[in-house]
């Protein structure tokens, strides 16, 4: 039987973010995100939702607060527009 004991614990539960942003504006933005670590995952796939599109990004839900101040400094260099959570991942 094999023993399961020394695997590390599940991985926090993750946040599926979309952002409203300009396709231009990605690569500013996942360098930025980058830089937090594995707290942000950046993704091109993309969501039209009533003519806007968003961007996917999945984030560690005890972490979101800091991503939204991350977001908000971030505004100042690039568009980002409206942010929306659609699920939580189970971990």
């Amino acid at each position: 039987m094999i023993d399961l004991s020394d695997l590390p614990p599940h991985a926090p539960e993750a946040l599926a973010v979309y952002i409203e942003m300009r396709e231009e504006d990605l690569h500013f933005f996942e360098s930025a995100v980058r830089g937090l670590g594995d707290v942000v995952n950046p993704r091109r796939d993309m969501k039209l939702r009533n003519g806007v599109i968003y961007y996917k990004n999945y984030v560690a839900a005890e972490l979101f607060e800091e991503f939204e101040e991350l977001l908000d400094a971030m505004k100042s260099f690039i568009f980002i527009g409206d942010c929306f959570v659609e699920k939580s991942l189970p971990s």
